[in-house]
C-alpha cells in the first residue's frame, strides 16, 4: 500500500514541478487505465527502430537515466532518485539501458536485476508515449538477455495498469496475482523463443 500511496505523490508532484505537461500526464494515465491497447494502437508486428544503451557507470548516461525518471514520475514507475541511488543500485548488479530512438533522442529507460532475474522498471518519456517504442525495446531487451543465456524474466504490474497488463499478455507473458500483494499482477516469460 506505501508503494502505491508514494508512487501517487511522486505523480502529483511531478505535476506541480512541471506545470506544462499536466495535461499530457493525466492524460497518460487516464489512458492507461481506462484505454487498454488493442493491436491497431499498439503495434505488435512493424515496431519502431530503437537502440538499447547500456549504463553502465555514472557518467552523462547515468545522469541522463536519473533525470528520465526524475521527469517522468508515475504511480506506475519507481526508479533511482538520484546520482547516489543509481551508483548504489548498480553496485547490487541492477543493469540500467536507456531507449534512444531512431532519431537519437532518449525516449526511455529499462532496468533489470540479473540476479532475480527481474525486469525492475520501465519509464518511458511522456512526449514519446503510445509510439511503441517500450513494445521494440522490450524485443530488444528480451532477445539480449537471452543471448546472455537468460531462461527466463519476470516482473510485477500494478493491477490498475490495464494497458501494460495487455500488451504483456499479448506478447506472451504468463500473468498471475502476486500472492503477498492484491494490488500486483506477476508476470513470466520464458526467453526460449527469443532467439527463432
Amino acid at each position: 500500500i506505501s508503494h502505491m500511496v508514494s508512487g501517487k505523490i511522486r505523480f502529483v508532484l511531478g505535476i506541480l514541478r512541471h506545470p506544462r505537461q499536466a495535461w499530457l500526464r493525466l492524460r497518460e494515465l487516464y489512458r492507461i487505465v481506462t484505454a487498454p491497447p488493442e493491436s491497431s494502437i499498439v503495434p505488435t508486428v512493424s515496431l519502431s527502430d530503437v537502440n538499447l544503451i547500456p549504463v553502465t557507470q555514472i557518467d552523462t548516461l547515468g545522469r541522463k537515466l536519473v533525470e528520465m525518471y526524475a521527469n517522468n514520475p508515475s504511480p506506475f514507475v519507481s526508479g533511482p532518485a538520484g546520482i547516489d541511488a543509481l551508483e548504489f543500485s548498480m553496485t547490487q548488479g541492477v543493469r540500467y539501458f536507456l531507449v534512444a530512438n531512431d532519431r537519437g533522442e532518449m525516449v526511455g529507460a529499462r532496468a533489470f536485476d540479473p540476479d532475480k532475474k527481474l525486469l525492475l522498471s520501465i519509464v518511458t518519456d511522456y512526449r514519446f508515449r503510445g509510439r511503441g517504442y517500450q513494445l521494440s525495446a522490450g524485443k530488444k531487451l528480451i532477445r539480449h538477455l537471452a543471448e546472455e543465456g537468460h531462461k527466463e524474466l519476470r516482473t510485477a504490474v500494478f493491477r490498475g495498469n490495464s494497458r501494460m497488463l495487455r500488451t504483456m499478455a499479448a506478447e506472451g507473458w504468463h500473468l498471475e496475482a502476486d500472492p503477498y500483494n492484491p494490488d500486483l499482477i506477476q508476470g513470466t516469460i520464458k526467453l526460449s523463443n527469443a532467439l527463432d
